[in-house]
């Protein structure tokens, strides 16, 4: 049997894990957008706070009730941050689609001899 051979999952020892069984192989991230990621980072944000202010209006000690709101208060200027970066990003963004359709416009215009 050859060493890459499988057989129901299993290969030889040297292309498996110490059990003999072979997982699949992981593949490679994709490269990840920073705007997708703020948003995606943002939105968790946000959804922490929403129930964190579920959690503030229920009958809590008043130790619970401290703690719970410092930690509201780090997550709302998280939320800000992430706003902010979103902000920024989504200029950048525009900046260089901007330039781009720029320089295709005048690529077009060069190609009909303007």
């Amino acid at each position: 049997m050859s060493t890459t051979a499988q057989v129901e999952g299993y290969k030889n020892f040297e292309d498996c894990d110490e059990c003999g069984f072979v997982s699949s192989k992981l593949l490679e991230p994709s490269p990840v957008n920073p705007l997708h990621a703020a948003i995606g980072i943002a939105d968790g944000q946000r959804s922490l706070v929403r129930r964190l202010n579920e959690l503030l209006e229920e009958p809590l000690t008043w130790r619970v009730r401290a703690n719970l709101r410092s930690i509201r208060l780090a997550q709302a200027k998280n939320v800000e941050r992430c706003e902010a970066l979103i902000a920024e990003l989504t200029r950048e963004h525009r900046g260089h689609l901007g330039a781009a359709l720029k320089r295709d416009a005048k690529a077009k215009g060069d190609d009909h001899g303007g």
